[in-house]
């Protein structure tokens, strides 16, 4: 049985509450139900390439509520764009998402930093129905260009959560 959040919402009388728990609710009922449910396992495509693919099984998940399934080797798109100064960290995050029934794959990429800690994660795209697939931490001795400079002549990390995470959803008391 699926949970609706418009049928909670809509229970509630006050207009003006029932507005700003729709804001606040819907963005974790995004997260919850667009997530992958198995590691991606990311990897660098080759020797010199300069994007990741998944790893060698399938990678199951949702985006939206609807199940996908990530082909074991899927390409990812070159991040083109995500570019530090030498010495620098940078993480680029993927995502998966549905348009038009056809699974679609993007990147976002954060600030970079002087050190990992000082690297900001990247933002999630605006919209609803993005699923993490992973995040690449990068540095590189010299600068690093995204699209041009080989993931396997920068450190690079690779990073494959599961569930709902995002790192950017931080608080301060």
């Amino acid at each position: 049985m699926s949970e609706q959040l418009n049928q909670r919402i809509d229970a509630i009388a006050d207009y003006q509450a029932r507005t700003q728990l729709w804001y606040v609710l819907s963005y974790l009922y995004d997260r919850l139900s667009s997530c992958l449910h198995t590691a991606a396992g990311l990897v660098i495509n080759g020797a010199g390439a300069v994007f990741p693919k998944t790893g060698s099984s399938i990678t199951y998940g949702s985006v939206g509520g609807i199940p996908i399934q990530i082909p074991a080797g899927t390409a990812l798109p070159s991040p083109v764009g995500a570019n530090t100064a030498a010495g620098q960290y940078i993480m680029i995050a993927y995502w998966a998402s549905l348009v038009n029934g056809v699974l679609t794959y993007s990147y976002t990429y954060g600030n970079p930093g002087a050190s990992a800690a000082a690297a900001t994660y990247p933002q999630p795209p605006a919209v609803k129905g993005y699923a993490l697939i992973g995040y690449l931490l990068v540095t590189y001795a010299s600068a690093f260009t995204g699209g041009t400079t080989a993931l396997d002549a920068a450190t690079t990390v690779y990073i494959s959560p599961v569930g709902a995470v995002d790192p950017t959803a931080t608080f301060t008391n």
